[in-house]
């Protein structure tokens, strides 16, 4: 039996994450965008000094992962009459929301409207390193690896993985982008880092089973490259591939 499957993603739509900035000062949202860049290199992030065109903005379907505003847009109404930050919660329901004030006083209000962090200026990196720990958390779930190309520690999503391949002592860890990190350690140690989208498929490879091409009786195939099936695992591989891709709540899903 060969089993083919479409791949339903776009890796760079999918890999991008959009931040919006709004401070009513220009001074303390330009600081915030570029400290907030220095963390996260690779988001785009939209600077607004007036919530009028932020909501204008949303309301002409711009989409952002994450938002770090004034604390007044809370208390903030909009032309029509609405509230700022319902129309906000209302467009962007899974959004995380930063509030940001010179005041340590409004903080019962940030929570009540379910905010992900509250601070107040001057902020100090250790704040902004745990707003990022916590969107990460909810929304970015991956593995922290080091990388000894780089000697340092780094997260990698794990919506980011193709697959994972041993070579000797190392690791080799194939990413979206035709990129690969390596890093020591075993294959049967990684697999317990992973979630239940990847399945390790023989004693040397570790696949994203939302990356498989196409699954064949004794091998499939991962971005255009063929992996043979564990001999004595073929059938129960297999299983659990077909299980995954055909299950909506879990299957079909995008990296």
């Amino acid at each position: 039996m060969i089993m083919e499957k479409r791949i339903k993603y776009n890796r760079k739509e999918v890999e991008r994450v959009n931040f919006a900035v709004c401070d009513f000062n220009s001074k303390d949202s330009l600081k915030l965008k570029n400290d907030l860049s220095g963390l996260w290199p690779d988001v785009e992030i939209d600077l607004f000094h007036d919530c009028g065109r932020l909501a204008e903005q949303i309301r002409n379907g711009a989409k952002y992962d994450l938002l770090f505003l004034d604390v007044f847009v809370l208390y903030m109404k909009l032309p029509d009459g609405s509230g700022a930050i319902d129309m906000i919660r209302q467009r962007l329901p899974r959004s995380e929301v930063v509030f940001t004030s010179t005041r340590r006083d409004y903080g019962q209000e940030a929570f009540d409207h379910n905010a992900l962090y509250y601070f107040s200026k001057p902020y100090s990196q250790e704040q902004l390193l745990e707003v990022r720990r916590r969107f990460r958390a909810r929304h970015m779930p991956g593995v922290e690896v080091y990388d000894c190309e780089i000697r340092q520690e780094r997260r990698i999503p794990y919506e980011r993985i193709v697959y994972v391949e041993s070579v000797k002592n190392y690791l080799h860890i194939h990413l979206t982008d035709g990129t690969f990190v390596n890093m020591r350690g075993s294959l049967t140690d990684f697999m317990e880092e992973l979630d239940g989208r990847f399945l390790k498929i023989n004693r040397g490879i570790i696949a994203n089973m939302d990356a498989v091409e196409q699954m064949k009786a004794d091998s499939c195939k991962v971005s255009g490259l063929t992996f043979m099936l564990s001999r004595n695992r073929k059938a129960e591989l297999r299983k659990q591939y077909y299980e995954y891709i055909l299950d909506p709540y879990v299957g079909g899903g995008v990296i």
